[in-house]
């Protein structure tokens, strides 16, 4: 896995900008990718590199920055917000509300 930082703002608002790990996608898993990515950032906020209010990259970036669809982003964006983890903003964006895991 490697580390986003060069796409990502150190601040935006007076929230940090999360750096997020960039999962290793596999065609022949069988598992989507947004899947993939969903658990590759639970995985960083379990090991504490995600901390609450952290604002996530935008999907754009986010997408950029790995080579993968925006509508990847997005689905994988959306399946941690029914979980509780993340939290979209007024502003379209997303950060990280702490729930406990």
């Amino acid at each position: 896995m490697k580390t986003i930082t060069d796409l990502l703002p150190e601040e935006s608002d007076g929230w940090t900008t999360s750096v997020l790990l960039t999962p290793e996608f596999n065609d022949d898993s069988g598992v989507p990718k947004y899947k993939t990515l969903a658990f590759a950032i639970t995985a960083a906020m379990q090991n504490g590199q995600m901390k609450k209010g952290d604002l996530m990259p935008s999907t754009a970036d986010y997408a950029a920055a790995n080579k993968i669809s925006t509508t990847t982003v997005i689905k994988a964006y959306r399946l941690l917000k029914t979980q509780g983890l993340i939290e979209k903003g007024k502003s379209a964006r997303y950060w990280v509300t702490g729930r406990d895991m």
